[in-house]
């Protein structure tokens, strides 16, 4: 075996030994952390273009004008306002 090899060996040993011995949760909840990173990241870009679908701003209205007594007024203009 080269000495580079061993030496490389050894360093990853040294590196390993450092670490907890049950490192399992703490990947766990970094996992978690991305799901839940990615997924609100996700629902933030879909909730502003569902906010902004598109509603009627036409319509049509039809009718008749009458006055008190119930005749109807010929060539009355009615204006809507929002």
């Amino acid at each position: 075996m080269s000495t580079t090899r061993t030496r490389a060996r050894a360093r990853t040993a040294a590196l390993t030994a450092h670490e907890p011995a049950n490192n399992a949760p703490r990947k766990r909840r970094r996992g978690v952390m991305l799901a839940a990173a990615v997924w609100a990241a996700m629902v933030g870009a879909v909730l502003p273009a569902a906010a902004q679908t598109p509603t009627a701003t036409t319509g049509i209205v039809s009718g008749a004008v009458a006055d008190p007594s119930g005749a109807m007024l010929p060539g009355v203009a009615v204006v809507l306002r929002s």
